[in-house]
């Protein structure tokens, strides 16, 4: 019943990350006199821009704050800073919350293989199970027992019968523990490394923004193709991890993906290209917006970049490059400004 995506690789990678290429769809950088540039296409046979200037975030807003404590907590957790407690019966769940689960799936009317567990552990966020399963438990309470109709990915390496199909998943939460969160003092803020209460929030606030902000111009966006050879980095860049990985368990790749889900190697690569999608569209639609507004990347922005990325990772350039791909720097520069644009021109209330 997992999904068995190796959703842990996106943990070993910069999601900025992607290499150089060529194409025949390239276009001229014209006088742009920058060191490096990624995506040299014409945009608009990958990607139609919707509005990205003039967008309006509320501070007030349920988005707004959930972004920004999304953050903070991220902070939190990362530092050791937070609990945990047992959530009561009839209590809500919430993401993030760790459940134990009794469930049983069917498939018209008839349970299916491996679709059946008892005491199951789940924590939700995860993305251990199908979309919906996971989202389809926030806001059900311990003790209930809920039906989620859904349907099963396709394609679906693990069990092909499987792809596409409608299920019922009968899900009986036993108990929930929650990650309990300390409020924010000057003294958590040192402790994150922060000068300050304010400096915290004033990240925090930035964060948020853009995180809305970014979703906003997504949102408005349309893919139209995704370039192969930037998917092709992206799914190279989780297979040089993973043969990383196996190999501290003296296997080959394709040993560890048998004895981890059975899966090929040819399934694993179109599993990791489909996860990979939404970062290459990322890029995509931030590139497409640095063209149209005539933002490049200096060398003089490659050597503060580097040496930014440097200090705060404690790896060295050629580390960052074998681990993130020869243009990490410009990549995750391309980002931060383009994402500086979009709040700079947008109204803040």
């Amino acid at each position: 019943m997992k999904k068995r995506v190796f959703a842990a690789a996106a943990a070993l990678l910069l999601a900025l990350s992607l290499t150089a290429c060529g194409s025949s769809d390239t276009a001229s950088s014209g006088s742009k006199k920058s060191v490096a540039r990624l995506y040299r296409y014409k945009f608009d046979h990958y990607v139609t821009l919707g509005e990205y200037r003039g967008l309006t975030v509320d501070r007030n807003s349920d988005a707004y704050k959930a972004a920004n404590a999304a953050y903070t907590n991220r902070l939190l957790e990362n530092a050791g800073l937070t609990s945990t407690a047992e959530r009561a019966a009839g209590e809500a769940i919430e993401n993030g919350d760790v459940l134990h689960i009794d469930y049983t799936g069917k498939r018209d009317g008839v349970a299916f293989e491996g679709g059946t567990a008892q005491n199951a552990e789940l924590t939700i966020g995860s993305h251990q199970f199908i979309d919906g399963f996971e989202t389809g438990l926030i806001g059900k309470k311990v003790g209930e027992t809920v039906d989620l109709n859904l349907n099963f990915p396709d394609p679906y390496p693990n069990n092909p019968d499987l792809a596409g199909a409608p299920v019922v998943f009968t899900v009986t939460v036993r108990s929930a523990v929650k990650t309990v969160y300390p409020a924010l003092t000057a003294e958590i803020a040192k402790q994150l490394s922060f000068d300050s209460l304010e400096a915290l929030q004033k990240q925090a606030d930035e964060s948020a923004l853009d995180t809305v902000l970014w979703e906003q111009v997504t949102a408005n966006a349309e893919i139209l193709k995704y370039p192969d050879e930037e998917l092709n980095d992206q799914v190279q860049l989780v297979i040089n991890q993973y043969v990383a990985y196996a190999k501290g368990y003296d296997m080959t790749l394709e040993d560890f993906l048998a004895a981890n889900g059975g899966m090929t190697m040819q399934d694993f690569r179109a599993v990791v290209q489909e996860q990979y999608k939404p970062t290459v569209a990322e890029d995509l639609i931030c590139y497409a917006i640095a063209d149209a507004e005539g933002i490049v990347f200096t060398k003089e922005d490659k050597e503060a970049e580097v040496a930014r990325l440097t200090a705060e990772s404690g790896q060295t350039d050629a580390q960052l490059r074998e681990s993130y791909g020869e243009n990490y720097a410009e990549t995750t520069w391309m980002l931060r400004t383009v994402r500086d644009f979009v709040r700079e021109n947008a109204t803040i209330k």
